[in-house]
């Protein structure tokens, strides 16, 4: 697990990257859409309860290796976006990986530069319109085709941390910066014309300093945006109109937030000695949501089912000491997709049957374990019922 957090107003700089993030968020090849589960939901969880082991929640699994050349030397793997038969995989250093279906490598896309077309770093990826657009450090919106060929580029007028489109707009998550220069909202809407045409979450006061996730808090799932805040315990659901709380996850005490606790430059200290939730990531599909919950390490991993609101705390760990090194990438329908370190894969295929994991393409077990490159697993779960 790794996380962390990002300093603005004083010289404190810790870098949050939980797992499974991407700076990310997500992504499979179909958005899931939500017509069956809708309202407010609302789960109760519990840090302490019993571990079943990620082996025994699986029904089967399908591995693609994430082909390993000069060019295509990746680290950890947190985001994947899915488009016409290839995978786009935001990397570090300024470079963006396109892999087949199959895992073979094509090209590698950097941009990172000075220039105008060019790049300094993102803190959001998505693809839209077959384009793979960056928001970008210097607050720009930069757009690019599968090639590597500049399209566009719009500057954003806000101040803000992550975003994502959202009604010919985007939704920002402006984290305690101001709004026009004068407005305290933590989440602003803009029009087509990037002007603010809404804004939600008032806030009285700034921090003691400046704190933001390098994790997407402004995401999709299906048609819909949502926003998942640092030290709240609910997702919201992002309208035109109105900003409506969707998912509540109950920790009851074991929630570092409780009524009067606020951010403050000794918060992080005094979160992690708490042992108590202070910090989530979640990746919501239509049926089931994976929930990463950090009150110290290691972290609390859940698989919620959303249509009987079972839970499982998942003990991901592989032998002795050692934790699979997890990256949730998203749900594809009721798939749930990650990418681990190849070296731990022999040891989850130890705790399973053959006819319950199955290689994409050409590759092998011996193939894979020569990379250093992290591979793609797409998991089918067994049914709640069996938690």
């Amino acid at each position: 697990m790794y996380f962390g957090v990002m300093a603005r107003c004083i010289g404190l700089i810790i870098l949050v990257s939980l797992l499974g993030s991407c700076s990310g968020e997500k992504t499979t090849q179909e958005e899931p859409s939500l017509p069956l589960i809708d309202g407010f939901q609302s789960y109760s969880l519990d840090i302490k309860a019993e571990e079943i082991g990620l082996s025994e929640l699986i029904k089967s699994i399908e591995i693609t290796r994430l082909e390993e050349t000069p060019e295509s030397l990746l680290g950890y793997v947190r985001q994947i976006e899915f488009y016409q038969n290839q995978m786009i995989v935001p990397g570090s250093e300024g470079n963006i990986y396109i892999f087949s279906e199959g895992g073979d490598f094509i090209r590698k896309i950097n941009r990172k530069g000075e220039g105008p077309e060019e790049y300094s770093g993102w803190n959001d990826v998505w693809l839209q319109n077959g384009q793979i657009c960056l928001f970008t450090y210097d607050q720009h919106i930069k757009r690019y085709d599968v090639e590597g060929n500049f399209i566009s580029t719009d500057r954003v007028p806000q101040n803000a941390t992550h975003l994502h489109p959202f009604n010919g707009g985007y939704a920002l998550d402006m984290n305690y910066s101001l709004t026009n220069d004068s407005l305290k909202y933590m989440v602003a809407i803009l029009d087509s014309e990037m002007k603010v045409s809404n804004t939600f979450l008032p806030f009285e006061k700034f921090p003691d300093f400046g704190i933001s996730m390098s994790n997407k808090s402004v995401f999709p799932v299906g048609d819909d945006v949502f926003f998942l805040q640092l030290g709240k315990d609910s997702v919201y659901k992002i309208g035109a109109d109105s900003l409506m709380p969707y998912i509540h996850y109950d920790f009851g005490e074991d929630w570092y937030f409780q009524p009067g606790v606020e951010f403050n430059t000794m918060m992080m200290v005094e979160a992690e000695k708490s042992g108590q939730v202070w910090f989530m990531n979640n990746r919501i599909g239509e049926n089931y949501i994976y929930l990463r919950a950090v009150s110290g390490a290691p972290a609390h991993n859940f698989f919620i089912d959303r249509r009987s609101k079972s839970t499982v705390k998942i003990d991901d760990s592989s032998y002795a000491d050692q934790r699979y090194g997890i990256s949730s990438i998203g749900w594809d329908g009721d798939d749930f997709l990650f990418t681990m370190q190849s070296t731990q894969l022999e040891s989850l295929l130890g705790k399973l049957d053959e006819n319950q994991y199955q290689f994409i393409g050409s590759a092998n077990l011996d193939m894979i374990e020569s990379s250093e490159n992290p591979v793609l697993v797409r998991m089918k779960l067994k049914e709640s019922s069996t938690w």
